[in-house]
C-alpha cells in the first residue's frame, strides 16, 4: 500500500483543515497539522488521501435491495429509501456500504449540492481525494461499547460498523436514548467519549457507563478507526473516479480518434523516411567500401572499411587528430545511423574542416550529435548555426579544421 494523508474537514467554515501523515500500515508519522488546504496539498501528493467530512451533513441508514449487482444496487437505493428521505432524491446521493447478516445494506445519503461543493473546494486546490468518508465512521469500533467525539459545540457517536450520526452537543443527550431503543438488545450498555476533559463534563451519554479518553485533538480519535474498508466512501456512482474520468473523456473521445489517425500516419512516414535513410546509408557504405578497394588495392581483408579508411589515413599524414573528408563523412555515417531523425540537407569540405547541414526534430537533438560526433571522431565539433523552422530545426556543424 502507499503512504497516505488523513485530511478532516472543519465544523465550521471559519475553522482550519487538519491532517497527518499516515505511513503504508496506517500508522501516523509526525505530529497532526493545521492550517489551509493549500498548505495541506504539498503533503498529498503522491500519497492515497482520505478526507473525512462532518457528520452533521450525511444520514447513516439501511436499506433492503433484493439485487447483488452493485450498479442495480446504486439505481434501485433512493426508490427503496424513499419514504424515508424528505428530500428530492433527485438532489441526494447515495453510497452503499458494508451487507449485514440479515442482508441489509449500510447506507450513506448526503446532498448533491454538499458533495459538489466539497469536491470543488478539494478540485480547486489541487488535492485528489481517494476516499471522502463520515468522520462518525472513523470513529474506533467496538463489539461491547459505543465510541462518541466532543469537540466544541459538534458532537458524533459511532453505533456500529457503517452506523452512527452527527449532532450538536446540546441535542446529543436527547438522541442517544433513541439510538439505543432503535438498537434493542444489540444496544451497549457503555461509550467511551473522545474529548477534551473540559469538554466530557458538560455532555451526558444518558444511561451509558461513559469512559472518558481524553484526547487534545479529534485526529486522534479518528485514527483509530479510519480503515475505509469498513466505513462507507462517498465518492461512488456519479463521484468514483471512474465515472469522473468517462466524464472527462468523452468531449475528446472524437479527438482521440483524429489524433490516433494522425499517429498512424506519421508513424507510416517515419517509417518510410527511416527505410529510405537506410538505403542511403547502404549506399554511402558501398560507395565508401569501393572507394577503399580502388585506393588501397593492397589491403585484401576489408571487416570495416570507414574504420581501415581512417587508420590509413591517419597512417599517411602521420597524425592522430586531423581527418580527410571520407573519414569524417564515415564517420558522421556512424553517428547518424544513431539518430534516425536527422536528415542530411547539405555537404561541404574545406581546408580540413567538414561542414553538415542538418534537419532535425529539435536542439537537444543537434547537440546529442555534437557529442557522439566529437566522441566517435576524436576531433573539434562545433554547431556553426541552428535555427527552428515550423516544427523543425535546421543545423549546421563544423567537424574538424586545419589542412
Amino acid at each position: 500500500m502507499r503512504e497516505q494523508i488523513l485530511i478532516r474537514w472543519p465544523q465550521h467554515t471559519e475553522d482550519s483543515f487538519s491532517w497527518v501523515l499516515l505511513d503504508a500500515h496506517g500508522k501516523a508519522q509526525g505530529k497532526i497539522l493545521e492550517g489551509t488546504l493549500a498548505a495541506c496539498a504539498a503533503s498529498a501528493a503522491g500519497r492515497r488521501v482520505t478526507v473525512l467530512v462532518p457528520s452533521v451533513d450525511v444520514l447513516l441508514s439501511r436499506a433492503r435491495v433484493p439485487t447483488k449487482n452493485r450498479r442495480r444496487l446504486l439505481q434501485a437505493l433512493p426508490y427503496a429509501m424513499e419514504e424515508q428521505l424528505s428530500e428530492d432524491i433527485a438532489e441526494l446521493h447515495f453510497a452503499l456500504g458494508l451487507q449485514d447478516e440479515d442482508g441489509a445494506y449500510s447506507v450513506a445519503v448526503v446532498a448533491k449540492a454538499k458533495m459538489d461543493a466539497w469536491l470543488g473546494v478539494l478540485d480547486d486546490a489541487g488535492v485528489r481525494p481517494d476516499a471522502v468518508v463520515p468522520e462518525v465512521l472513523a470513529l474506533p469500533i467496538q463489539e461491547t461499547s459505543w465510541s462518541a467525539l466532543i469537540q466544541g459545540d459538534a458532537a458524533a457517536i459511532r453505533t456500529g460498523m457503517g452506523a452512527g450520526f452527527g449532532c450538536d452537543t446540546e441535542s446529543f443527550p436527547h438522541l442517544v436514548p433513541i439510538a439505543i431503543a432503535e438498537a434493542g438488545e444489540s444496544a451497549p450498555r457503555a461509550v467511551e467519549l473522545y474529548a477534551s476533559p473540559d469538554a466530557s463534563s458538560a455532555v451526558s451519554a444518558g444511561e451509558l457507563k461513559t469512559t472518558l479518553m481524553p484526547i487534545e485533538h479529534p485526529l486522534q480519535a479518528l485514527l483509530k478507526g479510519v480503515a475505509v474498508e469498513a466505513g462507507i466512501n462517498l465518492l461512488q456512482g456519479a463521484y468514483s473516479r471512474r465515472d469522473q474520468m468517462q466524464k472527462l473523456w468523452l468531449p475528446w473521445r472524437a479527438a482521440a480518434v483524429v489524433l490516433g489517425v494522425w499517429i498512424i500516419l506519421q508513424g507510416g512516414l517515419t517509417l518510410f523516411e527511416i527505410y529510405s535513410m537506410k538505403q542511403k546509408l547502404a549506399a554511402v557504405d558501398q560507395q565508401i567500401t569501393q572507394t577503399f578497394r580502388a585506393t588501397f588495392p593492397s589491403i585484401q581483408r576489408i571487416v570495416d572499411p570507414k574504420l581501415q579508411m581512417e587508420q590509413q589515413l591517419r597512417a599517411l599524414r602521420g597524425q592522430g587528430q586531423q581527418q580527410g573528408a571520407l573519414g569524417l563523412l564515415a564517420g558522421m555515417g556512424e553517428v547518424l545511423q544513431r539518430n534516425r531523425d536527422a536528415q542530411i540537407k547539405g555537404v561541404s569540405f574545406r581546408d580540413g574542416r567538414l561542414d553538415l547541414e542538418l534537419e532535425l526534430k529539435d536542439l537537444q537533438s543537434l547537440d546529442q550529435i555534437k557529442q557522439q560526433a566529437a566522441d566517435r571522431l576524436k576531433t573539434s565539433v562545433e554547431i556553426v548555426s541552428a535555427a527552428s523552422q515550423k516544427e523543425k530545426v535546421a543545423g549546421r556543424l563544423r567537424i574538424g579544421g586545419g589542412t
